[in-house]
């Protein structure tokens, strides 16, 4: 399965190929509508990497529109200052349960570094570790 392919299957918590294959007749996707939908994602998905700055920015700014900054500013305080050690996980799992659950990073990782404005791979960790406190425990 695709890059793009997996990243839909995961949004809409389809368990493997086979439900994703039902899901997409179940839209009336014929061969060509499924093909211009992972077109569709593997672009949003490199405009979210190489933008991913320009996004950040528009993410805080639409949170504001609909009234769930504070919110949001409310979960990450009280997930506190947490150091990614503190995650439970070593920085290989924390990386692969981020790019499992949130979004993958790409094969580069300094680059992926530099467009998330961070200059060290603790500073990735940490934000990731603050991430995953944040979010409900499923597995």
């Amino acid at each position: 399965m695709s890059a793009a392919a997996e990243r839909i299957r995961r949004a809409l918590g389809l368990r493997d190929k086979l439900a994703m294959s039902t899901w997409l007749k179940e839209q009336g996707l014929d061969l060509a509508g499924s093909q211009a939908l992972l077109r569709a994602e593997a672009i949003v998905d490199v405009l979210g990497r190489e933008q991913a700055l320009a996004v950040r920015s528009l993410v805080t700014l639409e949170l504001q529109r609909r009234g769930e900054l504070g919110r949001a500013r409310e979960q990450l305080a009280a997930a506190g200052e947490v150091a990614w050690s503190e995650a439970g996980l070593s920085r290989e799992a924390l990386l692969q349960w981020y790019e499992r659950e949130v979004r993958w990073l790409g094969a580069d990782l300094p680059a992926a570094l530099r467009a998330l404005g961070l200059g060290t791979l603790d500073q990735l960790l940490t934000a990731i570790a603050r991430v995953k406190a944040t979010m409900p425990t499923a597995s």
